[in-house]
């Protein structure tokens, strides 16, 4: 008889800020913008990167601008690097855990 033992990922919050403008006259749409953010997956251990995120703000809505775009783990100390996952995080993103500041 074999024992088999399974882990499960732990699923793990990220926080995200960010500002918005727009290059044209368009008002920014913030669901569709939190949205796009939010379909970001991750992969059990991957690490998350903040620069990758700008790709889905600008894919939500032509026009956009972004800057300072920054990711956490706690919703307090922010970085615009890396968040380094553990081999058991599974990162996630949660449109109640994006913060845009829209101009």
């Amino acid at each position: 008889t074999s024992t088999v033992e399974f882990d499960r990922p732990m699923v793990t919050e990220i926080y995200v800020r960010a500002d918005i403008t727009t290059s044209n006259s368009t008002t920014p749409n913030e669901t569709n913008i939190k949205n796009a953010i939010a379909d970001q997956k991750y992969n059990i251990g991957q690490d998350a990167v903040a620069s990758k995120l700008y790709s889905n703000i600008y894919g939500a809505q032509n026009g956009l601008e972004a800057t300072n775009l920054e990711i956490s783990l706690d919703g307090v100390i922010y970085t615009d690097d890396v968040l380094i996952a553990n081999a058991q995080w599974l990162f996630n993103i949660d449109v109640n855990n994006i913060a845009l500041n829209i101009t």
